[in-house]
């Protein structure tokens, strides 16, 4: 074959593959582009030995390669990348102008075979890489933000699996020098002001400043902000992000409105995010942390049920050998641990256990969240306990909650959290055992986890009321009253938190007939229910919430009476029963009103409302549900209809 036949059928193969990769992104099937992708190595092997350069072959097999593992994940795709790259830079020599231009993807493709297979030569050879780069960039040259952001990534990497923190400060520098260096609407600036938002949530997780995580949800915002293409392949990792950031000042805040959006965001990136994608697992993992603290804060089970599939998918979707996979497990435990803890179904504990269990197991001993997972075992042991009756699971509970005090060590944030997890084992077995060691060893741990959460923090209610539990059964009255007491008055916990505490705050009041202190807290807890039991909560769940509260509104009247109180025992007593009438009363009466300024966008809310409130068709079912994601879409929909109708109930024209 004369070179003219080659270099005419190294043409023919090279437009094949571009138009089977043009096909690809049309048809989205995987079968165009592995089509393309053996065009472009049919290309270059064409073009071996006939004297041709096969630099732009060379980039045109990395890229489809690199793009086939974002798309779908396979190791092997992203080893080939990494071989074509190091065989450019070989083929090239060091005078070629496109020299750095390929150095700096080895390093962006070596980065990303470490979050793949975790080997730690490929983040060290990314790192040099990326520095070697940016030494041979000319200041002011327009490729010099991006390659600041590539070593800023690895850098971040590198500190996140035990680096140095000399490594996120210069990670930080590099991305700040960036964002100063783009144009404030120029095409890199959102990919840069993301990077700067993952970097502040790394500083946040170490620092814990609320003025960190605030700089950090302002950098992802912008970011989404920024992208003003919503078919950007980047865009589902900016919601992602949001979604992370909101979510853990929500956590600082208690803001409500923080978790609505963190839930949007997340749901968001997972729609945009297509089947098989790498980082699909990830971004439900996100997705079901922030639906199961909406569930938590409002007691709606469909949150938690979608917090479970979207758990599982992720895991489902993650290989056996990826370095994330024992996060996702862990997360799927934790899930099904909170379902059990509603719902008591038998097999949602023991799989939780099976899924923990496995995910510590797949957590290195150095790795700074072991301390978390093995905390969750412990909780997860310790429910197991209570469907087993074994006492070796309990005993297993004890000693895995206590191995992650251990490990967390002294200055951990989460610390305090684990010290209560390990009181609440040893307070059970204290209850099956009667060993008085155990109980005083829960009542100290709980004393120091209280200690150590600020005043505010809504943590902080569910802690002094695991001490008021634990000082009760030491028959130290007085001091458990008052911890329940400043647990139900902490504006920003969970309702639920708030209800028990008073309650029980009221109970132990009337146990030694201090009837004005038990009225007090009786009516605390009731005047919460409308709280606990709000109208954006299903009916179901809200007949529920209110079934576990049976006798609060009684007991509440009871004490009033009591203390002498007569009228405000009537009015007690009205308003415990009358929570769930009262709102469907008034749900009743605002439809009407709106039915008859706009009877159209009436039906529409009705119709949605019907979606979102029917019959429970799992109701005396001991077996998980299988929808849970019924009502989500239904859900956007009220988002879409509530400002028309706030804008009528203003006497605005819509």
């Amino acid at each position: 074959m004369t070179l003219d036949q080659v270099e005419l059928l190294r043409r023919i193969l090279f437009n094949l593959g571009q138009t089977a990769l043009a096909l690809f992104e049309h048809t989205d099937a995987p079968a165009d582009l592995d089509a393309a992708i053996r065009a472009a190595r049919a290309a270059l092997a064409t073009s071996a030995g006939g004297g041709l350069d096969p630099s732009a072959l060379l980039a045109n097999l990395a890229t489809m390669l690199l793009g086939r593992f974002e798309r779908f994940g396979a190791a092997a795709d992203l080893d080939e990348a990494v071989l074509v790259t190091r065989t450019a830079l070989i083929v090239l020599g060091d005078e070629d102008p496109h020299r750095l231009d390929w150095l700096s993807q080895l390093g962006s493709s070596l980065r990303l075979r470490f979050d793949r297979l975790g080997r730690t030569a490929d983040l060290d050879e990314a790192i040099s890489a990326a520095r070697a780069v940016i030494a041979a960039t000319p200041d002011a040259h327009p490729a010099q933000a991006g390659r600041w952001v590539n070593l800023s990534n690895a850098l971040a990497t590198r500190f996140e699996r035990g680096g140095a923190p000399s490594d996120l400060d210069e990670a930080v520098r590099l991305v700040r020098s960036a964002l100063d260096a783009v144009p404030d609407h120029g095409p890199d600036r959102a990919r840069v002001l993301s990077n700067l938002g993952s970097r502040l949530w790394t500083v946040f997780e170490q620092s814990g400043s609320a003025a960190d995580l605030d700089e950090a949800v302002r950098m992802a915002d912008a970011a989404v902000a920024a992208t003003t293409d919503d078919n950007d392949p980047a865009l589902p990792d900016r919601l992602s992000n949001l979604g992370l950031t909101l979510h853990a000042r929500f956590g600082l805040s208690g803001d409500l409105a923080d978790l609505g959006t963190a839930v949007r965001s997340g749901r968001a990136a997972v729609s945009a995010t297509p089947d098989r994608h790498p980082e699909l697992p990830g971004r439900l993992t996100n997705l079901s942390i922030a639906l199961r603290s909406r569930y938590e804060r409002l007691g709606e089970l469909t949150d938690l049920d979608a917090a479970v599939l979207a758990s599982s998918v992720a895991v489902s979707a993650t290989p056996g050998d990826h370095p994330e996979r024992a996060r996702f497990l862990s997360n799927l435990g934790a899930m099904l641990m909170f379902r059990f803890q509603r719902k008591k179904y038998p097999a949602d504990i023991h799989d939780a256990v099976e899924a923990i269990l496995a995910g510590v197991a797949a957590t290195p001993g150095g790795d700074f969240e072991r301390a978390n997972r093995l905390s969750n075992l412990g909780s997860a042991l310790q429910l197991l306990f209570a469907v087993t009756g074994a006492l070796t699971d309990l005993d297993q509970a004890v000693a895995r909650c206590r191995d992650a005090v251990t490990a967390a060590g002294d200055n951990s944030p989460d610390r305090a959290g684990m010290q209560a997890n390990l009181a609440a084992a040893l307070h059970v077995r204290h209850g099956r055992t009667g060993d008085p060691a155990d109980l005083d060893e829960a009542v100290a741990l709980l004393r120091s986890s209280t200690a150590a959460t600020p005043a505010g923090h809504p943590s902080r209610a569910w802690l002094l009321t695991s001490l008021g539990l634990g000082l009760r059964s030491r028959s130290e009255w007085a001091p458990a009253r008052d911890a329940w007491r400043t647990a139900a008055l902490i504006a920003d916990a969970p309702v639920a938190d708030r209800v028990l505490a008073g309650q029980l705050w009221g109970r132990m009041a009337a146990s030694t007939a201090q009837w004005q202190d038990a009225s007090d807290g009786y009516a605390t807890a009731v005047r919460l229910l409308p709280q606990l039991i709000w109208r954006g909560v299903s009916r179901h769940s809200r007949e529920e919430l209110l079934g576990e509260w049976t006798g609060l509104a009684l007991d509440s009247a009871a004490c009033a009476v009591a203390a002498g109180h007569a009228h405000q025992a009537a009015s007690l007593l009205e308003q415990g029963r009358g929570v769930l009438w009262t709102q469907l009363l008034e749900h009743q009466t605002d439809l009407a009103g709106l039915r008859d300024a706009a009877p159209a966008l009436a039906d529409r809310l009705a119709a949605v409302g019907a979606a979102l409130d029917p019959p429970p068709a799992h109701q005396g079912s001991n077996s998980p549900p299988t929808e849970p994601w019924r009502a989500a879409g239904h859900t956007s929909m009220i988002g879409q209809l509530l400002p028309s109708t706030a804008s009528i109930c203003s006497g605005n024209d819509v």
